[in-house]
């Protein structure tokens, strides 16, 4: 009964040891890198929204509006 007890104590003690040193750290990694991700993700939205902003209606020009411009030699 005692060798059962001891045999299960070191088997438990094994498998917390492998999670812990294995498994729960690729589960971290991924959740870094997710978060990481999203993150690069939000930047590059506030970037293109920086760069390309939208235009109010009065400043679109119409496909039928002449535009006038100078021929550059």
């Amino acid at each position: 009964m005692l060798l059962r007890i001891i045999t299960w104590g070191i088997l438990i003690v094994v498998l917390y040891r492998f999670l812990a040193r294995y498994i729960l750290p690729i589960f971290h990694i991924t959740r870094m890198a997710g978060d990481h991700l999203q993150k690069m993700q939000k930047q590059m939205e506030q970037m293109d929204q920086k760069n390309n902003p939208v235009h109010n209606n009065s400043q679109r020009v119409n496909k039928g509006d002449y535009i006038d411009y100078e021929e550059v030699k």
